[in-house]
């Protein structure tokens, strides 16, 4: 409506402007009702084991926005149908295992859509989608005051050929963002006591995942491929006065890795990249009385 124009006008399509097109005001509003629910069965084999099984419908509200041209335009509720089953048992009192998989179905899957074409957002809700997998974790009582632990979990996700209306969909076979198919997370806790009323502890752990996608549309650059970290947390806990100082530290091999990318700027094939945090290192106090 006045000024200089964007320099970057002519990768958005809003000329003179970078993100909208001059336009009148308007005003835009909707009032909208839905559920979300979930129902479930559990059965108690014996005192060591049991199974359930869960359904759920979720939902992302929709979203209030504008078009490249400046007219206003709803983007459609994204729902999610979940199927989930698994069991928990306990072997001789030492052995704490869990299993879960689940089943998802995703309609009006919400995504980011820079077009640029008339009529069109950044948000589009036109997306379908499938995601299933599987976790597990293991915890084991070694002997008195030693546990080992571990957690692995495996996740398949991809869009569908075409979306909700269709036609074609432009991520079809694409993986959700931030989804690995494979993290796992391993390690152990210890604690012994020192004197009457003190012990010492430590718990060290080591946590990986493989290769993902930081967006939907899977741009090459913009992943991070498979990496891990060492954390631990280990201090020094009193009885009488109720006291505990631990000192921890994450990312101790000091792993390089990218925490997100993309960003704004990513649409304009300038992508915005923000590294993992080194190694770190803390103390905590705890104190109650």
């Amino acid at each position: 409506t006045g000024g200089e124009a964007s320099a970057l006008r002519q990768f958005s399509g809003s000329e003179p402007n970078l993100i909208y097109r001059p336009a009148l005001p308007h005003e835009l509003s909707k009032n909208s009702l839905s559920f979300t629910g979930q129902a479930g069965l559990s059965y108690r084999w014996n005192e060591n084991f049991n199974f359930y099984m869960n359904t759920s419908r979720g939902r992302r509200p929709q979203v209030l926005q504008f078009t490249w041209d400046g007219k206003p335009l709803i983007a459609g509720a994204e729902t999610v149908y979940s199927g989930e089953g698994g069991w928990k048992t306990i072997i001789k009192k030492r052995v704490f295992w869990d299993v879960n998989g689940f089943y998802r179905r995703h309609f009006n899957v919400q995504t980011l859509q820079w077009s640029g074409e008339p009529g069109t957002a950044l948000l589009a809700a036109n997306g379908k989608a499938t995601s299933y997998g599987a976790e597990t974790g293991l915890k084991v009582a070694v002997i008195p005051g030693l546990d080992v632990f571990g957690n692995y979990a495996w996740m398949q996700s991809a869009f569908d050929s075409t979306g909700v209306d269709g036609k074609d969909f432009i991520y079809a076979a694409n993986s959700f963002a931030r989804a690995p198919e494979h993290s796992f997370s391993a390690g152990f806790s210890a604690k012994g006591r020192i004197a009457q009323k003190m012990w010492i502890f430590a718990t060290p752990w080591y946590a990986w995942q493989s290769h993902f996608w930081f967006t939907e549309a899977n741009t090459s650059g913009l992943d991070q491929p498979a990496f891990g970290f060492l954390n631990i947390n280990l201090g020094l806990e009193m009885a009488d006065p109720d006291l505990v100082l631990s000192i921890y530290g994450t990312n101790l091999l000091e792993e390089e890795y990218i925490a997100s990318a993309g960003h704004w700027s990513g649409q304009f094939e300038m992508p915005t990249f923000v590294p993992g945090p080194p190694r770190m290192l803390g103390v905590n106090l705890t104190w109650k009385f």
